[in-house]
């Protein structure tokens, strides 16, 4: 469904702007590594509060080839372990509606975000119509 909804060519359009050392919070099961550019992406740094997912997220590095470049990380979003400005890009896919306190998670990613970074959203909001709103 979601390939018929765009939502896998809106993915590959934000990564594809990623750029140096990426920060992805929520990184889920890791839909979005396999569309990173490994020409333009020299690290990536995932993190998420399941295990479980990150596991499958790993997983999911690996078949994309990503295993020299990318590491895992369990940690909250809203309480960061790396220090202000370490990354050149961040990355959020529809993460905001799932945190505690979205305004705080705003706040880490724009602190770990370096001074000349990028901070890349791709979120949603429910659907009006009847159909769309009810799978959402």
């Amino acid at each position: 469904m979601a390939q018929g909804l765009g939502i896998d060519q809106l993915r590959q359009i934000m990564t594809s702007t990623a750029r140096g050392r990426v920060l992805e919070v929520a990184v889920g099961t890791g839909l979005n590594l396999p569309y990173y550019r490994r020409d333009r992406v020299s690290q990536i740094d995932a993190v998420d509060l399941s295990p479980s997912m990150l596991a499958q997220a790993e997983q999911r590095g690996v078949e994309a080839g990503l295993q020299d470049i990318a590491a895992y990380h369990e940690m909250d979003v809203e309480q960061l372990k790396f220090r202000d400005g370490t990354f050149d890009t961040v990355v959020d896919t529809f993460g905001l509606c799932v945190f505690g306190d979205p305004v705080a998670a705003l706040r880490e990613m724009g602190r770990v975000c370096a001074t000349n970074g990028r901070v890349l959203l791709l979120e949603n909001s429910k659907s009006e119509v009847p159909l769309l709103g009810a799978y959402q």
